[in-house]
Order: C-alpha cells, then structure tokens, then sequence
C-alpha cells in the first residue's frame, strides 16, 4: 500500500521528509525493483527439459545444481529456474524458500559463469537451513561449476 501526503491548501502530493498532517511519514518516490529481469528466468519448459536432460549435475547434501551451455552464439544472460521437491509440504514453506533461492542467486550472480542456463533444486533437507547456510551450499556449488 502506498501512501500519499498532500500538503494542505495544494493538489500536489509531497514526497519530501516531511510529516503528514495526520502523524505518518510521506512517501518517497518508488525505486526500481530489485528482481530477476524477465530474460533472466528460464521460462519455456522446452529449455528446461533440455537442460535437466543434456545438463551436468552438482549435488551437495539440500541442494543440487544443474548447470547446460546455452545454444546460441556470443555471451548471453545467465538463466535460471528453482526447483523444489514435491517433499515439501507447506506453501508458505516452498515459497519462502524459492524466494531465497532467487534473492542468492540474484545477489551472487558472478558466482556463475555466462552462457549459462542453470536449475536450483532444492531437497526436503533446504528447509532446515538458514538462509546464510543455503548461501553457503549454492557458493560451494556453483564453484565447482566446470566451463
């Protein structure tokens, strides 16, 4: 929800520091959003069944990545798509978890080569982890990502 002060007498809103009459704090401008770019996801399930068939494969103990060289020419965006294991019960469980997924991966992107399409897949063990611990297993991961 977004609130927007008005200064009294004016029709403008006011998005400076200022107070609002009523005692809440007006509202800056928005920022850009802070997600993956639309070219960024893996979306096609085309692609997706490619790269889980054609793909390499990197276990650790909650997660697994799979990592496939991307078809065409020159250096193109890394990809990605999070997968969850049908183990794990609870919506508000695996939503959590894939946004952390995404945030890591979102944060951390130099950690994986371009070119790239991979696919986190998170096991029933991922919810145990914190998200520092999940940060942790997808870093030793992806550094052992071979080009």
């Amino acid at each position: 929800m977004r609130l927007i002060c008005f200064n009294s007498g004016t029709s403008s809103p006011q998005f400076s520091g200022e107070r609002c009459s009523f005692g809440l704090p007006s509202v800056s401008p928005a920022t850009p959003r802070e997600s993956l770019k639309r070219c960024e996801i893996i979306r096609r399930r085309r692609d997706l069944k490619t790269l889980l068939l054609r793909g390499r494969k990197i276990t650790g103990t909650a997660l697994a990545l799979y990592y496939h060289k991307q078809n065409e020419t020159g250096l193109q965006p890394r990809r990605v798509a999070i997968l969850l294991d049908r183990k794990i019960k609870g919506a508000v469980v695996r939503n959590r978890l894939k946004r952390h997924l995404r945030e890591i991966f979102r944060r951390n992107k130099g950690w994986f080569p371009l070119g790239f399409d991979y696919a986190i897949q998170a096991r029933s063990a991922a919810v145990e982890l914190e998200f520092e611990q999940l940060k942790g297993e997808l870093k030793a991961l992806a550094e052992r990502i071979e080009s």
